[in-house]
């Protein structure tokens, strides 16, 4: 879960247009927060000195005044007044914690500040891919929108080793990139791709599929099974994938230690 935290202190600014300005940015960044993002503010937010000019400024101001009071009325209250970091990870212990606001100047204690929609989307990259073998799951469609992953290789995820992870994670990466910037029409070109990218991608022997082809087969989401034998290596790593020509997307059907070849029997 991602918190963000309306600071008191940091919309607390001298000048009415300078928080009519700030405030907008703020409603800017609410229209682009997903499920995962959840909106707070401190009981005391309106006890802010510019409260009263604000107030004052309807007639002047008109609608913009009703969205930032929407605004600011749709972000929940939090039950502790919530002011720097510590008081957030006491608050939202488990969760990613940052803080919205105008100006962040004077405040300490806070190290995710965002005054912007630019501040917002950039955090949110940060730490989408701040990811482990544990999250990866919730979080595998938000990193790859060309990877379908199918139901078995959550719990083989789960297993690999830290190190194999952060590098099927860099190769999970840099193979949807490669996706979206090489598949644009007619079928999928593995050659394509390692000939541009650092990636070691190749099909599996008709030897090798012949007498290991059962092991390779693997349920797609809707219940169908295929054979995945094309391949990306990863040292002793192979993410076995089988690609659909028609919604130009890729299933991924295993990930782990290499499976048996026939030039090894």
């Amino acid at each position: 879960m991602y918190n963000y935290i309306l600071h008191t202190k940091a919309c607390d600014v001298n000048n009415v247009n300078d928080f009519f300005d700030g405030m907008n940015n703020l409603i800017v960044i609410s229209t682009k927060k997903s499920k995962d993002d959840v909106f707070y503010k401190n009981s005391n937010f309106w006890s802010i000195k510019i409260s009263a000019s604000f107030f004052s400024c309807f007639a002047s101001f008109g609608q913009n005044v009703d969205a930032i009071i929407k605004f600011v009325e749709s972000c929940t209250n939090t039950n502790y007044i919530i002011i720097n970091d510590t008081s957030a990870n006491t608050s939202f212990p488990n969760d990613f914690n940052c803080f919205l606001g105008i100006d962040f100047s004077n405040i300490i204690g806070v190290s995710n500040k965002i005054t912007c929609l630019q501040d917002f989307l950039k955090y949110k990259k940060e730490q989408l891919w701040d990811v482990d073998r544990n999250s990866f799951w919730e979080r595998k469609d938000q990193l790859f929108d060309k990877l379908i992953f199918c139901e078995y290789v959550k719990s083989q995820i789960e297993t690999i080793s830290d190190m194999h992870f952060e590098q099927v994670l860099k190769k999970l990466n840099i193979f949807n990139q490669a996706i979206k910037e090489t598949w644009n029409s007619g079928n999928f070109n593995y050659k394509q791709i390692k000939s541009y990218y650092p990636l070691i991608i190749s099909p599996e022997s008709p030897t090798t599929k012949g007498k290991y082809g059962k092991c390779r087969t693997f349920l797609l989401p809707d219940g169908s099974s295929q054979l995945f034998d094309l391949h990306i290596k990863i040292a002793d790593i192979r993410i076995h994938f089988f690609p659909d020509n028609t919604k130009k997307i890729v299933y991924i059907g295993y990930i782990g230690k290499h499976l048996p070849i026939a030039s090894e029997n």
